[in-house]
């Protein structure tokens, strides 16, 4: 059985978060727990560089850093045509964002059984065959 874990974008951004530092003191715990068996996505990486640099203000070289450390010590999943076209089935059915539908559709793909999100529209979501747990660490 597979026992990896995709962390979608906001978990990792109250590691960068002064607000709620519970939450982070929590993710950081989590992530001693899950070490070697967390995944991201392309999608993730993208949404994470974006909002680090925008919205929190992090300098562009402690951005790199971060992500360089994220894909040296989790598995990150590219994103393939076939994954868009996923999205695109998700979100119409599901009637889900796109942009979340683009990360379920990177764990569909890839075989991944669980998705650890603060947004959870569905706690399980089940495509031809395949199902993804969309669980919220914090409940």
């Amino acid at each position: 059985m597979n026992n990896l874990v995709l962390w979608d974008t906001n978990l990792w951004i109250y590691l960068f978060s002064d607000q709620e530092v519970w939450k982070r003191d929590m993710l950081e715990e989590l992530l001693k727990e899950l070490s070697g068996k967390i995944v991201i996505s392309m999608q993730v990486l993208k949404e994470l560089a974006h909002v680090l640099q925008v919205k929190l203000k992090v300098e562009k070289e402690e951005v790199f850093r971060f992500i360089e450390a994220l894909s040296e010590s989790c598995v990150v999943f590219n994103e393939s045509p076939s994954t868009v076209k996923l999205a695109v089935e998700l979100k119409d059915s599901f009637r889900l964002q796109f942009w979340d539908a683009c990360i379920i559709a990177s764990a569909l793909e890839n075989g991944i059984l669980l998705i650890l999100t603060e947004d959870v529209t569905y706690p399980v979501i089940e495509w031809k065959g395949k199902k993804v747990e969309i669980a919220n660490p914090f409940v």
